[in-house]
């Protein structure tokens, strides 16, 4: 298949790095907020918050002529999937520890890469899929460590992975025609919506401390989700969604220093084969990107592919 948009692998990298690390300050905050206030609340705050990183990046982009020049129906299609695996996350955050829920996150790479194979028809060696189905494995054992029913938690975590990785395939589809920022505004504007509905049913007067703090998770959003769309839009996502392993390791530092979690050696041992299997994913990425290099121009891989 064709694709236009140009690829920019160590940017890529270094943005989704950056975003992994924002998202999970942005979500131990949020963990610690909805221990006082309604998921639809924090969700509602967040965003008006966030709309000022987001708004500069509009502004950067081309401002209102990249909004109005966008596809708007596949763009809040995109936002309804945004919001679909946020709320998921959210609802998860309170059920379990940080560091177990980014565990069960960790296998959304997994999951990224087989869907860019079936959908985008990018390139996937059967090693690579054999690394995919062993890291899935992991995941099962994590969401159901006794073998027999999956906590509430664990499954909500894992539906959030699923909704989230078909948000990613989708990006980079749309990020030969679409800008970060339009694509982020959208989205904005979905969880804007949901959250003027809901949040008043469940709104408790926040004080001070929770205000700021909200503001806080908004502009950490709004500048990670950018972070996160332009790292997919313009680089492989079998590439750049490995990075996002490095979460892993910041939210055992968070739950550890705010809230004493340690995390037990199933899912330490469950994650290392995780993230084994994710690296194995990157590595086998870039041997094929250097034989590539090496080879005649004539049988490089297709743009897209």
């Amino acid at each position: 298949m064709s694709d236009s948009h140009t690829d920019n692998s160590t940017l890529g990298v270094l943005l989704m790095s950056l975003a992994a690390l924002l998202w999970v300050l942005h979500d131990a905050i949020s963990k610690w907020l909805m221990q006082d206030y309604s998921i639809y609340q924090v969700l509602l705050l967040r965003t008006i918050f966030s709309l000022l990183p987001i708004l500069i990046v509009l502004r950067h982009e081309g401002g209102a002529v990249r909004v109005r020049d966008a596809r708007v129906w596949i763009c809040l299609g995109r936002g309804c999937l945004a919001m679909g695996s946020f709320a998921l996350f959210l609802a998860a955050l309170p059920m379990m520890p940080l560091t177990d829920i980014f565990a069960i996150v960790m296998s959304a790479p997994l999951l990224i890469s087989a869907l860019s194979a079936l959908v985008l028809k990018e390139r996937v060696t059967f090693r690579r899929w054999v690394a995919i189905s062993i890291g899935f494995s992991a995941v099962l054992v994590m969401v159901r460590p006794e073998g027999d029913v999956i906590s509430l938690g664990a499954l909500l975590a894992l539906g959030s992975v699923v909704v989230y990785s078909f948000l990613a395939v989708l990006t980079r589809r749309l990020g030969s025609t679409e800008s970060a920022g339009a694509m982020t505004f959208y989205s904005a504007l979905v969880f804007l919506a949901v959250g003027l509905i809901a949040a008043p049913f469940s709104w408790i007067r926040p004080t001070l401390v929770g205000v700021l703090l909200m503001a806080a998770t908004g502009l950490l959003a709004g500048i990670a989700q950018y972070c996160l769309t332009e790292a997919f839009r313009i680089a492989p996502l079998s590439l750049v969604a490995p990075f996002e392993y490095t979460s892993l390791l910041w939210a055992m530092l968070f739950g550890f220093l705010v809230w004493g979690d340690v995390p037990t050696a199933l899912v330490l041992v469950s994650s290392a084969v995780v993230i084994i299997s994710g690296i194995y994913v990157l590595h086998d990425e870039k041997a094929f990107q250097r034989r590539n290099r090496e080879v005649p121009h004539s049988v490089v891989r297709p743009p897209g592919s």
